[in-house]
């Protein structure tokens, strides 16, 4: 589980461990979403790990 910044953390060690996490949670997560070729969302793809991402609709973020 990774709140605010640490929400990539938990979206890189999925990414990086799909054998041995299931699930990840990121609350109020931030630069989750980049252009950068290093944007935690673009580790999905290498993750089996169930997500639950929540964010607020007043975040700009």
């Amino acid at each position: 589980m990774g709140y605010c910044m640490t929400g990539s953390f938990a979206m890189r060690t999925a990414a990086a461990e799909p054998k041995r996490i299931g699930a990840i949670a990121s609350f109020h997560g931030g630069g989750l979403v980049t252009h950068r070729e290093d944007s935690p969302y673009r580790t999905i793809r290498d993750s089996k790990a169930a997500a639950l991402i929540v964010i607020a609709d007043n975040d700009h973020e």
